[in-house]
This record gives structure tokens, C-alpha cells and sequence, in this order.
């Protein structure tokens, strides 16, 4: 494992190859350092960035960009958008954005729409087991690092040819031409796999148009013709259907030169098969969703809280359990003991702090005041789990007003029959 720490980064100490360094933006440096100490316990190479702007000046020679959705301020998207779009052909950095909890769809939507075509994004919705985060990165590296051998192939003479194919058919990535004047496609023989053709067999233009499905035709044809007629880059993501009638996720890019009267004269690139990445992301979504939807039926609130900093993240049914409708500013556990009823606090407090200094669960259930008075029961259940010097907490969270009120009912039925029989008797 390598001693490497988000500290040592933020001082500037950068060790290992560009390939494997994650630029880490967070709302705090106290986050960022954090989350760059766990990472680097897990074996990544984290490199804390002060601000975005910092970021993106070390971003042309890196493996990753981490940022949680709280450091994207105002005026951040276009930014990053920009960066990204003049990013070389061979370049399609993984840009990786914890989201709040509880907005997946509405961030899934927000996200897209800002980036387009143009990045490489994946959005991690807290909240999240550690693992699924380096599991994440280290995913996105190993695609980074296969892009880093692509262009340091072609930086190399044409003694290089055969390395490159070599990489080129390693990272799965079909190269392209498309010539400007005479409307011919030349395809490299991976490149016809990719898209379900026999070695050999031709692919023009209009019949790789027709191989994408309706849905995403029109925008892949809007990218390809903007890239020709402005020369931007071409950044383009679709889905195909093969001649054997297999579905599969395209991803291309490609760059266009001209000559001395800056007259467009090939759009050349690299198209490569997604298709599983998609289907993992799916798979993902699919298990946040779930995952969503059955705390929601349950109405079950979760949290996440950093004991270092006494600031947890939650969903707004976490919230709604001690009488919010709307989410709250911040949170922490002395915000939470405030709400908790008097005669209860010292036994919290006490089984909170025997649980920090346990390193065990903490479970129990009290009262606590609404904003409007009235005095409700709520149950708790959290686990401790540890990112080197950043001690955490996972937890849920749900009202039982109704199960304490009907066990009352209850103890107060019974204990009227016991007297009922004793004056019987």
C-alpha cells in the first residue's frame, strides 16, 4: 500500500505517473484532505486541488477528476464544459461527482445537459459504501491509463505503427477517417468489428448513419457536422444496431485538419464499444434506486456523518423525522442532541460517545421535540466505519410515535386489568 497523503498533495508533493493522479476538488479542504487520505489508503494516487481553477490548470495531465456537486458554485459547469471540450482526440478524462442524496434523476438530468457530449462523467449519489467509490476511480484509471498509450503512441515516428495498433486494439478502439472533399469513410479493420461487420467488408458513411438507432441519430449526426464546419472537437455518444440485430453503445471522438486557408479537410478519430460500462452504470443507477425506494416505503431516513467535523449529510426524510419539511442547513450530532427531549439527552450522549470510543453501533431510540412542540419517538441505528483519520458514521433514522403510543395503549390495558382482577378476587 503506498503512504501517500491528500496533505502531502495539497503541499504540492506529487509522486507517481500522471496517469494515476486523481485531482480532488471538495467543499472543504478538511473534506478534501479526507477523502484524499482514504484514497490513498486504498492505494490511489489523490492530489488535493485548492479551488476548480486549480484543477483544471493540472488537469491536462492527470488520471481523474473528483468533485462533490457542493464545490460546484456558479460560473463552476462552463468551466469544467470548456476544458473538456478542448481536450485532445485521445483524451476522454473520467470526471467523477458525488451528488447530494436524494436528487440522482434531477442531477442525472442537470449534469448531462451541462457536459453534453463532452465528458466522461459518472455521478455517485450519497449515500455510498467506500468501496464503490475507489472501485469507481480505479475503473476510470485503468481507461485513463489506456488513453495515455494511445497518445504517447502517436507522438511516435511512423517506426511506432505497429505499437500503436497494439494499444489501439488493446484499449478496443476503432480508428477513422472521414475525408471532407470526396465524402469517403476509411474504417480500420477493429473499427468494422466494433460495429458487427465481417473483416473486409466496407462501411460508408450513410450506412453507419443508418446502423444508429432513431433515438440518438439526430444528435450524432449534429455533433459530427458541427466538428466539420466550426473544428471543434467531435465528441459523440449512441447507440447502434448491428447487422446480427445486437444493441450496442458507441463512443467516438475525433479531430478535424486543415489546410493553409483553414479549409476543413478530414475529420479523423477513435470509436470504441461502451456497451458494458453502460450496462454497469445502469446496473448502478438501478441499485441506488432500489436502494431509494425502499428507504422511501419504509420512511426511513439515512445519514452519513463526519465525526471530525460534525457535519452530516442527509435525506430529506432523515429531516422529515424530526418535523422539517424542507431540508435542513447543516446537521450534526449537537444540532441533533438540541432536538432530542430532555430527559433523554443524557442517555443518548452517553451511548453516542461509549459507541465513538467502541468503535460500535449505536442504537437506541428516544424522544424528541418537533419546531411546533409537539413531542415525537424516533428509532436510530449507526455504524461506524473508518477512512484513516477520518472517523464516519452510517446510519438511518425513522419515526415510531405510533408503535410507542399503541405499546402505551397497551401497558395501560393491562395494568387496568390487573387491578380489575385484583378487586375481583
Amino acid at each position: 500500500m503506498k503512504n501517500s497523503s491528500g496533505l502531502g498533495a495539497e503541499q504540492g508533493g506529487e509522486r507517481g505517473s500522471p496517469d494515476q493522479r486523481i485531482l480532488i476538488v471538495a467543499p472543504t479542504g478538511n473534506d478534501a484532505r479526507l477523502t484524499a487520505d482514504f484514497l490513498a489508503a486504498a492505494g490511489l494516487e489523490p492530489v488535493v486541488c485548492p479551488d476548480i481553477q486549480e484543477m483544471l490548470r493540472r488537469g491536462a495531465n492527470c488520471g481523474a477528476l473528483l468533485l462533490a456537486e457542493e464545490a460546484l458554485g456558479a460560473g463552476v459547469l462552463p468551466q469544467i464544459t470548456d476544458f473538456l471540450s478542448r481536450q485532445p482526440s485521445w483524451s476522454d478524462l473520467p470526471v467523477a461527482i458525488i451528488t447530494r442524496a436524494g436528487n440522482a434523476a434531477l442531477d442525472h438530468r442537470q449534469y448531462l445537459s451541462a457536459f453534453g457530449e463532452r465528458g466522461n462523467v459518472t455521478l455517485i449519489e450519497r449515500p455510498f459504501r467506500p468501496g464503490t467509490l475507489v472501485s469507481t476511480l480505479e475503473v476510470a484509471l485503468r481507461s485513463r491509463r489506456r488513453q495515455y498509450q494511445v497518445r504517447d503512441l502517436l507522438q511516435q515516428s511512423l517506426e511506432g505503427k505497429l505499437q500503436l495498433e497494439y494499444v489501439l486494439a488493446a484499449g478496443g478502439l476503432g480508428t477513422w477517417t472521414y475525408d471532407v472533399p470526396t465524402g469517403v469513410l476509411a474504417t480500420s479493420d477493429l473499427l468494422r468489428t466494433i460495429f458487427g461487420l465481417a473483416q473486409g467488408a466496407s462501411l460508408t458513411l450513410a450506412e453507419k448513419v443508418a446502423m444508429v438507432i432513431p433515438e440518438d441519430r439526430d444528435a450524432m449526426q449534429r455533433a459530427f457536422e458541427t466538428s466539420i464546419r466550426t473544428g471543434i472537437e467531435y465528441h459523440a455518444q449512441y447507440r447502434i444496431c448491428t447487422p446480427a440485430g445486437e444493441i450496442r453503445w458507441i463512443a467516438s471522438r475525433g479531430r478535424t485538419t486543415s489546410d493553409g486557408n483553414k479549409v476543413r479537410q478530414q475529420l479523423a478519430g477513435v470509436s470504441q464499444n461502451i456497451t458494458l460500462q453502460k450496462e454497469l452504470e445502469e446496473q448502478l443507477s438501478d441499485s441506488q434506486a432500489r436502494l431509494r425506494f425502499a428507504l422511501d416505503s419504509a420512511k426511513v431516513g439515512d445519514w452519513d456523518l463526519d465525526i471530525a467535523t460534525d457535519c452530516a449529510q442527509r435525506s430529506l426524510r432523515h429531516d422529515q423525522a424530526f418535523g422539517y419539511h424542507e431540508p435542513v442547513a447543516k446537521w450534526g450530532f449537537e444540532k441533533f442532541i438540541q432536538h432530542v427531549h430532555p430527559d433523554d439527552r443524557a442517555s443518548v450522549t452517553q451511548q453516542f460517545r461509549a459507541a465513538l470510543a467502541g468503535n460500535h453501533d449505536w442504537r437506541f431510540e428516544c424522544r424528541v421535540i418537533w419546531p411546533d412542540g409537539s413531542v415525537h419517538w424516533i428509532a436510530a441505528h449507526g455504524s461506524m466505519y473508518e477512512a484513516r483519520e477520518s472517523p464516519r458514521m452510517l446510519g438511518i433514522v425513522f419515526e415510531i410515535t405510533e408503535r410507542k403510543l399503541a405499546e402505551e395503549a397497551i401497558a395501560t390495558q393491562a395494568n387496568a386489568l390487573r387491578v380489575a382482577d385484583r378487586r375481583k378476587d
